[in-house]
């Protein structure tokens, strides 16, 4: 054995009569040490090999001492069987051990099987607590999971040790988490945590936090909690450790997360919130990847969640409407964009304002970026909009209208306010471009004017119309959903989208403009 390991070189101190219970505490209490102070990493394998001898050996011999019973074959079930034939959790792979003769007459355990014979090999299972984890967090919007660049985001991580697998309780369980460097760590806060049906609370703006737990009343030991942050490592971690309250010392064999049963009693987790960093940028991706460590099993990392971050807020305005109208009803339109790379825009809330009162939710959630408005003759109107994109990001609230009109049936004249008119035509380029797989246009008319939107393949062939009418003076929107005519998605590609305005009143007033866009799916 290295000497390295004094723990190991203990287990050698006796003369030649040796008590077989003062062998098995010895070889116990050498193991709990290892547990405790890790020595496990500075065994090679051949010295691994015959700790794992001595402590089979030890619980075979604190079995005969004990006055437990021994199995009546190999198939080993029930605790009482397990503790009898000496198994004991190590986490590291199963050996086998040489049989060593019949058990003191004085004793209560039975021999192995009748056909075992001194010096035969027997298996004797080792006991291993197993977890299959996960990490939860925010679920984000869409495939890509979009966050807002300015929320707390809350995360769970999950451990259980695992009935299928697992074949003795916990003892120690090691949770370790890197941030995602998009995350700011000092923005790192403790929630609650529990195990074995147990939850528990951490006190409020805490990024340490450390306690012994009483629980000897359902489990009949503490355990001692300790988890944080380090700042220098950018990692967060968790330690559930069982404490037997008679020495104070990890328990010979009991843990404080049993094998899990259907009250889930073998379940554990540990709740944590963060933000991102105040440079974070649209487009970065958190990643969230956990790693449990189950006593001295090999390290298990959960599956890998992600969410992707979009930082701009998105932008919309009412188009303008004429100062008077001679009617009850008429369109209200707007207009909105988000940052090319972002979530693009969930909908729209449409506000009014009538006779100069407060400002009331005419409309919300919208998708459309127009509505017929209906209002009463003498009175005045004012609207805005407020965008919502699909990460969560919103506009503030407005305080001024966007656009304003009084409903006069003396009206003569629907002209816009000359101010508030676009002074040319124009066409402005689609956002977002590239797109998948919506993306509005935007185009100016300084009077009202026959209209026509085309979609062109590059092959000059037309893909779809998106507009053919009479439209008003103004700003105007129209989206397209990347169908053609048929109502079938168009291929990734190269397209081209021309505008073509004519005021009928004035046929030297005609304008068509043609820009290109890209569709990605």
């Amino acid at each position: 054995m290295a000497n390295a390991v004094t723990p190991v070189n203990e287990l050698f101190a006796f003369g030649s009569e040796v008590d077989p219970k003062e062998f098995a505490s010895r070889v116990f209490y050498s193991e709990q040490t290892m547990l405790q102070t890790n020595y496990y990493n500075q065994l090679t394998a051949e010295e691994l090999d015959w700790l794992n001898r001595f402590v089979a050996i030890a619980s075979y011999l604190y079995a005969f001492s004990s006055n437990a019973s021994f199995p009546s074959n190999k198939d080993i079930t029930s605790v009482d069987d397990r503790l009898c034939y000496g198994e004991r959790h190590l986490g590291i792979p199963d050996y086998r051990y040489t049989y060593l003769g019949e058990p003191r007459p004085s004793t209560g355990c039975k021999p192995p099987p009748d056909t075992t014979q001194p010096g035969e090999t027997i298996e004797i299972p080792i006991l291993r607590s197993i977890d299959p984890n996960d990490i939860t967090g925010p679920a984000g919007e869409g495939d890509a999971r979009w966050i807002t660049a300015t929320e707390t985001l809350p995360y769970t991580i999950r451990f259980e040790n695992d009935s299928t697998k697992a074949t003795a309780a916990a003892q120690v369980v090691m949770i370790t988490q890197k941030l995602d460097s998009t995350l700011d760590s000092r923005s790192f806060r403790l929630g609650s945590f529990g195990f074995a049906n147990h939850t528990f609370t951490v006190p409020e703006n805490r990024a340490f936090y450390s306690t012994r737990l009483d629980v000897r009343d359902s489990l009949g030991m503490f355990v001692d909690f300790t988890a944080g942050i380090d700042l220098v490592k950018n990692e967060a971690f968790w330690t559930f450790r069982a404490i037997d309250p008679a020495t104070g010392q990890l328990p010979v064999f009991e843990g404080f997360l049993p094998v899990n049963d259907p009250q889930h009693r073998g379940e554990g987790f540990a709740n944590y919130n963060t933000r991102p960093k105040v440079t974070a940028q649209t487009g970065d991706v958190v990643h969230a990847q956990a790693r449990i460590v189950f006593d001295t099993n090999e390290p298990i990392d959960t599956p890998e969640i992600f969410n992707t971050i979009d930082a701009v807020i998105p932008y919309s305005k009412v188009a303008a409407l004429p100062a008077a109208l001679d009617s009850t009803t008429f369109t209200l339109r707007w207009s909105g964009m988000d940052d090319s790379t972002g979530s693009q825009i969930r909908g729209y809330d449409v506000y009014v304002s009538e006779n100069n009162g407060p400002f009331e939710v005419l409309e919300s959630g919208l998708l459309d970026t127009s509505l017929v408005f209906s209002g009463d003759f003498g009175s005045s109107y004012s609207f805005f909009t407020i965008a919502t994109d699909l990460a969560g990001n919103a506009e503030a609230q407005k305080s001024t209208p966007e656009a304003s009109i009084t409903l006069d049936p003396t009206a003569t004249s629907v002209a816009v306010s000359s101010a508030a008119l676009p002074k040319t035509f124009a066409l402005y380029q689609n956002y977002p471009n590239p797109f998948n797989p919506t993306t509005t246009f935007r185009y100016d008319l300084p009077t009202p004017s026959e209209v026509k939107l085309v979609i062109y393949n590059i092959l000059g062939q037309r893909v779809r119309t998106l507009l053919d009418k009479t439209v008003p003076a103004g700003s105007h929107t129209v989206q397209w959903d990347g169908r053609n005519e048929l109502g079938l998605q168009v291929a990734t590609g190269l397209y081209f989208y021309q505008l073509e305005a004519r005021d009928p009143a004035a046929q030297k007033q005609h304008f068509n403009q043609t820009r290109k866009m890209l569709l990605l799916r």
